[in-house]
């Protein structure tokens, strides 16, 4: 059964080379593009991920409490917190004076100096970043802030903000881009499968007359467009691999200094496999859309209307 829809299939490229490999390299470069918006979603997170251990919350105190008792168990129900640490007045002034005693070591080291800056607790985070969690981020520093104690807080917002913003709206934007795509798919997948059967209605009419089911007249249309939208997608990971390692290949030649080719990884194999049946799912249905119009009875008057 497969062989002859294989035999099928390679009559269709021997017939209409030029219309499928037209339609393969559209549908190539459709799934290209497609999955180089995965990849780039999935690297924003993978570093936004990575910068969340770099990311430290500082809680400025009113008055100097390091057992504050209501404080700390704030502190632990967060889940994404690893570990709190109490730094007095006194340490901070010490850890001030020390980042900038050359810049103005007269000021600092006058009898008449006086601390200015207030006890804090320093938070720490585990690596476990995402949207959601920085959105959660937020909600416990105003939580926070309305404490008693709690003169204000402080750990980046505007950047960690502003990137979680840019990561949702790129996922957004990447999932309208991906349907109107994948949709599109299916129309370029229909014009190729019409084509076969316009070119095969002697054919198609000769087993309708022998009593061929529907469904076996119609499978091997449908096997050509399954294929189709898996070698399609298949070659778009291959184009999307070589994409990635020429990117690797820029990030280490000019911007190695800044170790960003170590944050960045190819689509997981989960991915790929999901892409590759979607490729596949999608070339049925686009196959389908045009194949349903054959039915018992003349078929190839059916398609010309």
């Amino acid at each position: 059964m497969v062989s002859s829809y294989l035999k099928h299939f390679f009559r269709t490229w021997q017939q209409h080379f030029s219309m499928q490999l037209a339609t393969l390299v559209v549908l190539t470069a459709t799934f290209t593009v497609i999955g180089i918006s995965i990849l780039i979603y999935q690297n924003l997170n993978t570093v936004l991920t990575q910068w969340g251990d770099s990311i430290r919350m500082s809680v400025f105190l009113k008055e100097e409490n390091p057992e504050d008792l209501s404080l700390i168990e704030k502190f632990k129900s967060f889940s994404g917190l690893e570990n709190y640490e109490y730094i007095s007045k006194q340490d901070a002034a010490n850890l001030f004076k020390k980042q900038v005693k050359n810049y103005v070591p007269d000021l600092l080291f006058n009898d008449e100096f006086e601390n200015p800056l207030p006890a804090s607790f320093e938070l720490k985070f585990n690596k476990n970043w995402s949207n959601e969690k920085v959105t959660e981020l937020a909600k416990f520093a105003q939580e926070l802030v309305g404490l008693d104690n709690v003169e204000d807080v402080s750990y980046g917002q505007g950047w960690v903000k502003n990137y979680a913003t840019v990561v949702d709206k790129f996922n957004k934007s990447s999932w309208f881009l991906v349907l109107i795509l994948l949709f599109g798919s299916l129309f370029v997948i229909g014009n190729s499968i019409r084509s076969s059967i316009s070119q095969r209605r002697d054919e198609i009419e000769v087993l309708e007359l022998i009593g061929s089911t529907t469904w076996s007249i119609r499978a091997p249309y449908l096997f050509e467009g399954f294929l189709l939208g898996i070698i399609s997608s298949m070659i778009s990971l291959m184009v999307t691999y070589g994409i990635y390692k020429w990117q690797l290949l820029v990030m280490d030649s000019g911007l190695g200094i800044l170790g960003g080719k170590h944050s960045l990884n190819f689509l997981t194999v989960d991915i790929q496999l999901l892409i590759i049946l979607v490729g596949g799912i999608f070339g049925l249905i686009g196959s389908y859309i045009c194949v349903a119009k054959i039915n018992n009875g003349w078929a190839a008057d059916q398609v010309e209307t």
